[in-house]
């Protein structure tokens, strides 16, 4: 995938791992572990080391939050080239409390498409702007840890940096 969007990044480190923050100067438009899987390509000619604000932002307040000292985001984040139901998703998914989890089933049913929990998990799958619309707290029905873009254990981990520890691997 490439991003063509992005005119600005950033790589930093948290105690969670390594992050590619992108942005267009104004909004965040991704967050993503530098081992996830749908991490995108960043075009050469895109990429520009200088930092805008609001990576400077994003940067300060990841780190809080991967220490424990931060429970919500205020960092302005936008959706680009994503379908509307993805957005749709992402923006119920963005409800979704500090240290609570929520079904990829209620979450189908919160967005008004019980017959679609499928196309919901996959739109979750590839949220964009991870940690901040907390993706991370989308559990299977028998509180199961399923599919995290990152990988179970680092979902495992970020839950656990919240104080949920019902769930099963």
């Amino acid at each position: 995938m490439v991003f063509y969007m992005t005119k600005y990044y950033s790589n930093i480190t948290t105690k969670l791992g390594d992050i590619l923050l992108l942005s267009d100067s104004e909004n965040i438009t991704g967050i993503y572990f530098v081992k996830e899987k749908y991490i995108p390509q960043l075009e050469p000619e895109r990429q520009n080391n200088s930092e805008p604000e609001i990576l400077k932002l994003a940067e300060k307040q990841l780190k809080e939050y991967s220490y424990g000292n931060r429970r919500e985001f205020e960092i302005p984040y936008s959706f680009i080239k994503f379908t509307e139901f993805q957005k749709r998703v992402w923006e119920e998914v963005s409800k979704i409390p500090y240290g609570k989890t929520i079904t990829y089933k209620e979450l189908a049913n919160n967005i008004g498409a019980p017959n679609s929990v499928r196309a919901v998990a996959a739109a979750v799958g590839r949220n964009p702007i991870s940690l901040v619309v907390p993706c991370h707290r989308v559990i299977g029905s028998n509180n199961s840890l399923t599919g995290y873009a990152g990988g179970i254990e680092l979902k495992h981990s970020i839950l656990t940096l919240e104080g949920i520890r019902n769930i099963t691997i």
